[in-house]
């Protein structure tokens, strides 16, 4: 069966403070409530990551990455809107990836 596979890149580190204000499973624990608000399942993960900000310093940080299949666009965008604002992670963007699969359920 050809599927998508949706995939989101979540950095901790809060947009205004540039700092891990949440713990590492605080943050897990916001965002799979969100998930089950929005999907009927999903994987998730810790990676360590980096990137160059706006303002050219290169900023460390720990990450949540998720995987969802059996969901349209439509919802992880609602997802994504909801990690972040400032209730939940304020994050000034999400890592948002597509694959597209040939996926059975067996």
């Amino acid at each position: 069966m050809k599927i998508t596979k949706h995939i989101l890149t979540i950095g901790l580190s809060d947009k205004d403070t540039k700092h891990q204000i949440y713990t590492t499973k605080q943050a897990t624990q916001k965002v799979e409530q969100i998930l089950q608000s929005y999907a009927d399942g999903w994987t998730i993960y810790q990676t360590n990551g980096g990137y160059k900000h706006m303002d050219g310093v290169f900023i460390k940080e720990k990450s949540l990455r998720v995987e969802l299949e059996f969901i349209d666009k439509k919802r992880v965008l609602q997802i994504i809107d909801k990690i972040k604002s400032k209730e939940c992670l304020n994050q000034e963007s999400v890592i948002y990836a597509i694959q597209k699969l040939n996926s059975n359920l067996i």
